[in-house]
């Protein structure tokens, strides 16, 4: 979406990289049964669905910011200039 790369770009300083996933979220049910587009956010990590899976500390603030000027914009109060 728009708005997403605005964002992204605006807290991170570069374009977003996209890439498909095959994983399974609640986002199936929205897209596939309900037809509303989805685009999965979320902060880098390792070891996903492991044990020892984690999210690097640095990536707490940005993830959080992006959150909230995506979740402003929905709600009426665009805070992503």
């Amino acid at each position: 979406s728009r708005l997403f790369q605005k964002v992204y770009k605006n807290v991170l300083g570069v374009e977003p990289k996209y890439a498909y996933n095959t994983g399974i979220t609640d986002a199936n049910v929205f897209a596939g049964e309900a037809r509303i587009p989805c685009l999965h956010l979320g902060p880098e990590r390792g070891n996903v669905h492991q044990p020892n899976e984690y999210t690097p500390i640095e990536w707490l603030l940005p993830i959080s910011k992006m959150y909230a000027m995506i979740a402003t914009h929905f709600l009426g109060r665009d805070s992503s200039e």
